[in-house]
């Protein structure tokens, strides 16, 4: 049922269909009670999509990211729910397992209205998605790195710079012969930890970096590139581009008969729930993807409510690094 049927049915117009259901209070008794009485009989009810193109908020804000089961991104889920249930809000959640088929679908969806904002993460970025994020239907805040031209908020983790640190910690430990194992080749993310890799061991002279690239920043992608570096490296050191990628590889050193860390001392990425699912547990560069979380929500209210309407803003955490059993070396005595 449309409104104009509620109208017709009520016999009044549509404008005052429309002003009894915003609870407008110059609306006469006798309209209001005619039109509720038409909203019942009709079985008519204004969706969400309905009411925000009528300048109303729909009460929703959208999340969408790569790899739902990620849990560095559980970690932004959660953070981004407790901020929408303190404003009253309701979060959506969706996956598009980095498909740019699936993150264009999402950011034209944005024209019904359904939410009032989104906030996304994309590993690439292809420039026919930049394109769509030009004029968005909603306010967008960007979590992770955003290419040149996209003119959006974001929140962005210093992950060179952790991906550096990752590495002299494992120069500290005495790590002679260092690989690492990336993402998938020319995404941002697999870009920014190769560039901290190269500078430290640049910065340290410890020699020409062996890097090699997974399908996925998955720890089956981890498991499959790292045996296939073992195969062909020796290695006593080896950073990883996250810690789903650092748990695979974990898997893939025992499987080879090598222990973690008096044989190949390993750290990871992100500082997720996975860094303690291994046994020493995995030392990580923690990338506070809860508190990145927390701050996009906060910029993404402060565009819905008109509390900041000037140029684009790139928030940046901290790092550091968390280290734990799976990189100290054990040196013999």
């Amino acid at each position: 049922m449309t409104i104009s049927a509620v109208a017709a049915r009520a016999g009044v117009s549509v404008a005052s269909v429309s002003r009894v259901l915003n609870d407008d209070p110059r609306v006469g008794q006798d309209i209001r009670e005619r039109v509720r009485k038409a909203v019942l009989e009709t079985d008519y009810f204004p969706s969400a999509a309905a009411r925000s193109l009528r300048g109303r908020s729909t009460g929703q804000l959208s999340l969408v990211v790569d790899d739902i089961g990620n849990p560095a991104y559980v970690e932004t889920m959660r953070a981004l729910q407790a901020l929408a249930r303190e404003h009253g809000l309701r979060l959506l959640v969706e996956s598009t397992d980095g498909r740019l088929e699936e993150e264009l679908r999402v950011v034209e969806s944005l024209r019904q209205r359904y939410v009032d904002g989104l906030i996304m993460t994309s590993t690439r970025f292809h420039p026919k998605l930049v394109k769509a994020l030009r004029e968005p239907a909603v306010p967008v805040v960007v979590i992770g790195s955003v290419p040149d031209g996209l003119a959006v908020d974001s929140v962005g983790a210093d992950a060179a710079d952790g991906a550096r640190i990752a590495t002299d910690h494992l120069l500290d430990q005495g790590c002679e012969r260092l690989a690492m194992v990336n993402g998938p080749e020319g995404t941002l993310p697999a870009r920014s930890r190769s560039g901290g890799f190269r500078a430290a061991l640049d910065g340290r002279g410890a020699g020409e970096p062996v890097i090699t690239h997974a399908a996925a920043f998955t720890r089956e992608a981890g498991y499959e590139t790292t045996a296939r570096l073992l195969a062909e490296h020796d290695v006593d050191g080896l950073f990883c581009a996250n810690d789903q990628l650092a748990v695979g590889a974990f898997h893939a050193c025992q499987d080879a008969g090598l222990r973690v860390p008096e044989d190949v001392a390993l750290v990871g990425m992100d500082n997720s729930r996975d860094a303690t699912v291994c046994r020493p547990q995995l030392s990580s560069v923690d990338l506070r993807f809860a508190d990145r979380g927390r701050l996009a929500g906060q910029m993404l209210l402060d565009r819905i409510h008109g509390r900041y309407t000037g140029a684009p803003r790139r928030q940046q955490v901290y790092t550091e690094l968390v280290v734990r059993g799976s990189s100290t070396r054990r040196r013999d005595t």
